[in-house]
């Protein structure tokens, strides 16, 4: 069955490469509907109901931020990965507190923009690898994090996002581009670091930083 996605962006040129990019990577990936304004994404949604929605966080009539907030409180389930051009760590701490489980930088190549697709579709969490720092800060700010020192690296928020979404050694190799040995180590390492037993620990644990969805 394919993942229908929504794509929301005020310029039609990032619309379209997108459509291309994702179109010419993935054949169970559907474009079921797109806008350029951000008041027309709750009324598109309600009509198509997509299964995972892009949203430009800069977007005319209101903001992706604030679509994503407003569709957020009427549907708590909803699947949102808000997209930008530019780190900014105030905007990042605004997604992780309204629910948002997707976060992009456009300057993401092609494949991994697919990979969050469907990580988002399956219930999981996405985060690009620039943005862990800001996640692990958000976390130790509010509280809500069970680590304070040493902080994660990118690659070991991606490698507990993948463990968590239940891929094993092999397929986070291949999907990382690295070697199985070395993700069994990322794996090891990243469970020494936060003081867990298990993979059932560090799954427990990814759910409770927001890192997936239960």
């Amino acid at each position: 069955m394919a993942i229908n996605i929504l794509i929301a962006d005020d310029h039609e040129m990032v619309r379209e490469g997108l459509k291309l990019v994702i179109q010419k990577l993935s054949d169970d990936i559907n474009i079921c509907c797109e806008c350029g304004n951000g008041l027309d994404i709750q009324k598109l949604y309600e009509e198509k109901t997509p299964d995972v929605l892009l949203i430009d966080i800069s977007m005319p009539g209101i903001t992706g931020m604030e679509a994503a907030r407003q569709l957020i409180d009427k549907h708590e389930d909803i699947r949102i990965i808000l997209f930008s051009t530019h780190y900014n760590e105030e905007y990042i701490e605004k997604a992780l507190k309204i629910g948002v489980k997707g976060y992009l930088l456009k300057e993401e190549s092609p494949e991994s923009i697919v990979h969050a697709i469907k990580e988002i579709y399956k219930g999981n969490a996405y985060f690009s690898p620039k943005v862990s720092n800001s996640i692990s800060r958000f976390f130790q700010k509010t509280g809500s994090s069970d680590y304070k020192s040493p902080t994660l690296t990118s690659r070991e928020i991606e490698v507990i996002q993948l463990v968590s979404s239940g891929k094993t050694n092999k397929e986070i190799a291949s999907l990382l581009g690295i070697k199985t040995n070395t993700a069994n180590l990322h794996r090891k390492n990243i469970l020494k670091k936060l003081n867990l037993k298990n993979t059932a620990e560090l799954v427990r644990w990814a759910i409770k930083n927001s890192l997936v969805i239960p």
